[in-house]
């Protein structure tokens, strides 16, 4: 290789500290398979599959037959078998691919389905079945992917099918609704609000006289209306904003009311008492109006909603942590996790993970931020991962985490750049009600760098303003309670409001 390449042994031993190359025991080098891989998936991923065109040319289709999913990607793409598409869409949510392989298998898979539908091969249950597999490509593919091709799928579904909305809509509300909130919680919210506006419109179109749709097709339309109000989280300190959110509740509102089932008027009931009680999820001072709010939302739960299950976890681990109840966080967390393996209505796996695992940090940092210093660091680099597939607008909150996490770890670097970067995502308002968390932030900058001395250590601090660039002084620092809703246990640094 050094012969061929013109390379200096100091260049390859670089090359392999950085995982580009490896050397096995007789001294020959070789890439990594991953290099190799990445670089055809970004250079040549259309020919993704000429190796199955390839097995079909030759006739050589049984020396494929014992690996697996190469078997059922061969069946799906290239014979186009719609009994295995059909059966495999039936099986998806409870089937295990390889990691290499899934994000392949699940877009080779919907590329299927699309065929199918175009091909005037249409079933209601197809829907559920869709649903999975866009889940699947937002865990492996991150939310623009999912929101792209799930958007892609309701346009086939409209163009070829637009009576689905009445007579399948118990399969077809979910997934409208999975492709609005990743719209949402991507802050995509002009292609949002669009989506709702269109899907406002075909609901107004559509009648039906069966009673379980007609439920379905109000709470479809009530939870649009409240998708929109949510869309204006970043925006609604403006007094026009406020009038407008309070317009849109009330139309979710009236939609729910007229719902007979329930069960499902209850899950409007939730999804607004849960989206009004977030108006006060910032400050301690307030927590009194926010338990009054969601206290509503916890009634018989998760009996009464069995659909928001995984939900209701989420607010009970919020709950203690307001309260630092280590016990009642920790014990929900395992619930939860135990729900999203086998509970019937287990869904985005990803969006909750990365909160269970946040507030699992957020507790140990309650309760042994010293000792848990490593761990927490380890789970927090998870996140961070995660966040880039995810792309829903909580960089600067695991950031925060960082930051308060490097606190007691005694990493100045760590608690300086942390909180930099999150200081500069929540001034260009990259999250919802990013003012309130910037003056949070501001808190546990002022208390952090005056006990670290990072004041006087030389760091940059022009990204801050005028007011939190000097130490506090010696008596405010004894005497400082930070003011958010979710605090450590000392009441001196404010834990991110997720």
């Amino acid at each position: 290789m050094q012969n061929i390449f013109r390379i200096k042994s100091e260049e390859l031993n670089f090359l392999c500290k950085k995982s580009i190359l490896s050397v096995n025991d007789t001294g020959i080098y070789f890439f990594h398979h991953d290099i190799i891989r990445k670089f055809f998936i970004e250079r040549f991923s259309s020919y993704l599959l000429e190796s199955l065109k390839f097995v079909r040319e030759k006739g050589i289709e049984n020396t494929i037959v014992k690996y697996r999913t190469p078997y059922l990607l061969y069946k799906i793409a290239i014979k186009k078998d719609k009994n295995t598409i059909v059966e495999i869409g039936a099986k998806v949510a409870s089937s295990i691919f390889p990691e290499r392989l899934a994000s392949i298998f699940y877009n080779t898979l919907l590329d299927a389905f699309v065929e199918l539908l175009e091909n005037n091969n249409y079933e209601g249950i197809y829907i559920k079945y869709i649903h999975n597999i866009c889940s699947f490509i937002r865990q492996y593919d991150g939310s623009n992917k999912a929101w792209l091709r799930s958007k892609e799928i309701f346009d086939i579904i409209q163009t070829y099918y637009p009576d689905a909305i009445s007579t399948d809509i118990s399969f077809y509300r979910p997934f409208i609704h999975f492709c609005c909130d990743i719209a949402v919680q991507t802050h995509l919210n002009e292609s949002a609000r669009i989506f709702i506006k269109d899907v406002l419109e075909i609901c107004k179109n559509t009648y039906t006289d069966i009673i379980e749709n007609r439920d379905e097709l109000y709470v479809l339309q009530a939870i649009m209306y409240n998708r929109w109000y949510i869309s204006y989280n970043a925006e609604s300190y403006k007094n026009e904003i406020a009038l407008k959110r309070s317009l849109l509740m009330e139309k979710s509102r009236q939609y729910g009311n007229q719902i007979i089932n329930v069960e499902k008027h209850n899950l409007i009931e939730y999804l607004n008492d849960s989206d009004e009680g977030y108006n006060y999820y910032g400050y301690y001072k307030d927590k009194e109006k926010l338990f009054l709010i969601w206290n509503k939302c916890m009634k018989d739960m998760p009996h009464r909603v069995p659909e928001k299950t995984l939900n209701y976890y989420r607010k009970s681990v919020q709950y203690g942590l307001i309260e630092q109840n280590y016990t009642f966080v920790t014990q929900n967390i395992s619930n939860a996790f135990k729900y999203l393996e086998e509970g019937e209505y287990s869904h985005e796996p990803i969006i909750f993970k990365t909160f269970f695992m946040m507030a699992e940090v957020m507790a140990n940092i309650q309760h042994t931020p010293e000792k848990s210093y490593y761990y927490n660091t380890k789970i927090i680099g998870d996140v961070l991962k995660m966040q880039q597939l995810l792309n829903n607008h909580i960089l600067g909150d695991i950031l925060v985490l960082k930051g308060v996490n490097a606190y007691y770890g005694k990493n100045l670097d760590d608690v300086y750049f942390s909180f930099k970067e999150a200081y500069k995502n929540f001034s260009e308002g990259k999250t919802t009600r990013y003012w309130i968390k910037k003056n949070l932030l501001e808190e546990n900058i002022q208390y952090t760098f005056t006990v670290l001395g990072i004041y006087k250590t030389g760091y940059d601090l022009s990204f801050l303003p005028v007011e939190c660039r000097q130490p506090l002084a010696l008596f405010e620092n004894e005497q400082f309670k930070a003011s958010g809703i979710q605090r450590t246990s000392d009441l001196h640094l404010n834990l991110p409001l997720i």
